[in-house]
C-alpha cells in the first residue's frame, strides 16, 4: 500500500510504489528507522530525495552508506521542501 499525501508528490515510509514512475517524481520521508518503513530502499536508491530526521540519517546511512539524497532535518524547525500540487 503506498502512502501518498492527497496531492502531492510526497510518499511517507514506501520506497517500492515508485520505482514505476520516472526517478525523481516523489519526494521521500521516513518517519523513523524499522523494517518495515524502509521496505524497498537498497544500497544503489535513486528514486528520488529523502528527509528524515538527524537520527534517522544515522541509522539509514549506517545500513546504506552510500545512498544520495538523504536529507536530515530538526524536529522544531521550519523546512521548505518543494511538491507537485
Amino acid at each position: 500500500m503506498s502512502r501518498i499525501i492527497t496531492n502531492t508528490n510526497i510518499i511517507v515510509d514506501d520506497f517500492d510504489f515508485c520505482k514505476s514512475f520516472p526517478k525523481g517524481s516523489f519526494v521521500h520521508f521516513l518517519t523513523h528507522f524499522h523494517s518495515d518503513h524502509y521496505e524497498g530502499l537498497s544500497p544503489l536508491w535513486d528514486y528520488g530525495d529523502i528527509h528524515c530526521s538527524h537520527q534517522t540519517k544515522k541509522f539509514l546511512m549506517n545500513k546504506y552508506p552510500k545512498l544520495k539524497n538523504v536529507y536530515s532535518h530538526d524536529y522544531y524547525n521550519t523546512t521548505t521542501i518543494a511538491i507537485v500540487e
